[in-house]
């Protein structure tokens, strides 16, 4: 509770305002989270990822081996990946590779058959393919950097303020003032916060306070995040960092959300302050990088901008 089940605790507050809405009867903190592995369970039976890639293999040793590596994949990053597909080298040259999102092989770059892969103008990992390899580390490394900056379309650096609050109430007065050039009403918010708080539990780790606004009115993603010069008491520990945001109804923005919010529940108040400077200095990988097309295509759902792949074991 204290760091993961994020948006299943923001459900279990939607569920104690229906139920005091419904029967008139304010829940305590330890009923109303009583339906946290309910939400919990329910959210994670969805297999969509949103930074799901789609994996061409080639192998120099020929199909049957990348159908080998192909498999594993498949049973070792389940949602992760959304299609991974094998192929001959020369089989492939011929057809259009914008359907995928990278390519992972085995042939080296002393090769000329990796001629052929470079105009197709996507990342390339190149891996060692092993009989019994479910994971590597080229593409954990790939997929986290896809995921991070995927996430980071939707936190933008204007969404810090530092502040010198001092207490709770100070905390709501201040988000209710940015909130209401949202177009939410600033007493409605007041009101708001206030029952948010006394249904679940806001504190979380690393001094963190998850505050989110579950109420309609708002058309777009907002969020705000309070960098406050010292910590202040709020329910039961010191906290200093106060992260509010509001929750759209596409579930790609959701689960992006989601993977924001847990790192600021992982991070000090000191490497916060530093992305409110350096947006990317803590997830943008320490070396060099080459910046890719939007790798995500569900246009229906909307897509990153694009993506900061580490280019060590990539081939240009």
């Amino acid at each position: 509770m204290k760091r993961k089940g994020i948006r299943s605790a923001d459900s279990c507050i939607c569920f104690a305002r229906f139920y005091e809405e419904r029967h008139g009867i304010h829940l305590s903190k330890d009923n109303a989270i009583s339906a946290f592995y309910i939400f919990s369970r329910l959210l994670k039976a969805d297999g969509y990822c949103y930074y799901a890639q789609k994996i061409l293999v080639i192998s120099q040793y020929g199909v049957a081996c990348a159908k080998l590596l192909a498999l594993n994949i498949r049973n070792g990053y389940g949602k992760e990946i959304r299609a991974v597909v094998p192929a001959e080298a020369y089989e492939y040259v011929e057809d259009e590779p914008t359907e995928f999102d990278v390519i992972l092989t085995d042939i080296g770059k002393n090769r000329k058959m990796y001629l052929d892969l470079l105009s197709y103008h996507l990342p390339i990992l190149q891996v060692e393919f092993l009989p019994f390899q479910f994971r590597c580390p080229e593409l954990d490394t790939y997929l986290s950097e896809v995921q991070k900056n995927c996430e980071w379309t939707i936190l933008k650096k204007q969404y810090f303020y530092r502040t010198n609050l001092i207490s709770k109430e100070g905390v709501f007065q201040y988000l209710a003032d940015l909130f209401e050039q949202y177009g939410v009403g600033r007493q409605e918010f007041l009101t708001h916060m206030r029952e948010n708080d006394s249904y679940v539990e806001m504190e979380r780790e690393n001094g963190v306070v998850l505050l989110p606004v579950l109420s309609g009115g708002l058309q777009q993603q907002q969020i705000a995040v309070l960098l406050n010069k010292n910590a202040i008491v709020w329910n039961h520990n010191r906290s200093q960092i106060f992260v509010c945001y509001n929750r759209l109804a596409s579930y790609q923005t959701n689960q992006m959300l989601d993977g924001v919010l847990r790192r600021f529940v992982h991070i000090s108040a000191e490497t916060a302050t530093g992305w409110s400077t350096a947006a990317r200095s803590r997830w943008a990988c320490s070396t060099r990088t080459a910046v890719y097309k939007p790798v995500l295509k569900d246009k229906a759902a909307g897509s990153c901008q694009s993506y900061n792949i580490p280019t060590h074991n990539l081939i240009y």
